[in-house]
């Protein structure tokens, strides 16, 4: 997930009340970051799924039970869960990126 994401859950959070600790990171892992966010090349859209996988978390207590995520409002959750990140590694049906979709080129 990109840091923006995170930094909207985290504001998200703490406007709601709900304690969170301070994300200060130095230059280097601001570079780390960036860097990795530039690999990103595939961002498919889940909300019409983002129902079931929040349930199919929620239904495991470990997992989730009473966590941040249980307390994070439904607008933000749907904005910055609602959709999956991915690094194409080969690109070998030679689709354009940034894709939308898993199987372009492949159809």
């Amino acid at each position: 997930m990109r840091r923006s994401d995170w930094q909207q859950v985290w504001d998200a959070l703490r406007e709601a009340g709900v304690e969170v600790p301070d994300w200060d990171i130095s230059e280097e892992e601001e570079r780390i970051t960036r860097e990795s966010e530039a690999r990103i090349t595939t961002t498919i859209d889940i909300k019409s799924v983002l129902d079931r996988k929040r349930a199919a978390l929620f239904i495991h207590a470990s997992q989730i039970a009473d966590s941040w995520f249980s307390k994070l409002p439904q607008e933000i959750g749907e904005r910055v869960f609602g959709k999956e990140t991915f690094i194409l590694k080969e690109n070998n049906s030679r689709a354009s990126v940034p894709e939308s979709d898993l199987f372009a080129g492949l159809r």
